[in-house]
């Protein structure tokens, strides 16, 4: 059986997951073995629902994706768009790659929370719930959530700008942590249509 091609797209967390993995050769591929798994990126810094819809390098592929992880939504949540406007054009896009582009499952990573003032993070739990309680009640839809374990109890993980995963030339743990997460859950998204 050839590997399953996976996607890793989203906003600027994926760029720096990306660059991170790229940086030691014990992360290439996202640790998953390559005659199982072939793992590209498609990223864009800033990246918002509605840019990721419109640019063609988001939903344009030569060979299909058997699984697509998206990392999207905080950015939009910053910019002052509606929590259910952002859950539903989360939603809508992912359905579009699984009916309009046939790719086997998709997996929304939840959304970070940042050191905002005001009323960011609660409309970031929002989201979370309207995604989750979304895929659970629509588990044939082949798009599914993940909880990113590790990241909610405290802020810790944040780099300084409050926004993104820390990650130094010293520190990689953060960022550890999140390649293990987006691994597991490509692995669990597998078992969803591999015996």
């Amino acid at each position: 059986m050839p590997p399953l091609r996976v996607s890793v797209m989203g906003h600027s967390f994926i760029r720096r997951l990306r660059d991170y993995a790229q940086k030691d050769s014990g992360n290439v591929n996202l640790r998953l073995h390559e005659n199982k798994f072939q793992v590209n990126f498609r990223t864009s810094g800033g990246l918002t629902v509605s840019r990721m819809v419109r640019d063609i390098r988001f939903s344009a592929f030569e060979r299909t994706p058997d699984i697509v992880f998206i990392q999207i939504g905080g950015n939009d949540i910053d910019s002052g768009i509606p929590v259910r406007t952002v859950f539903r054009d989360i939603i809508s896009f992912s359905n579009f790659l699984v009916k309009g582009c046939e790719v086997k499952t998709v997996v929304i990573g939840q959304v970070f929370r940042r050191r905002r003032t005001g009323s960011y993070n609660e409309k970031v739990v929002e989201l979370n719930k309207l995604l989750k309680d979304w895929t659970v009640r629509n588990e044939e839809s082949n798009v599914c959530f993940h909880h990113h374990h590790g990241f909610w109890n405290s802020m810790d993980f944040l780099a300084p700008d409050g926004v993104h995963i820390r990650c130094t030339d010293t520190d990689t743990q953060q960022m550890h942590k999140y390649l293990q997460n987006v691994k597991r859950t490509i692995l669990r998204a597998a078992k969803r249509f591999v015996g």
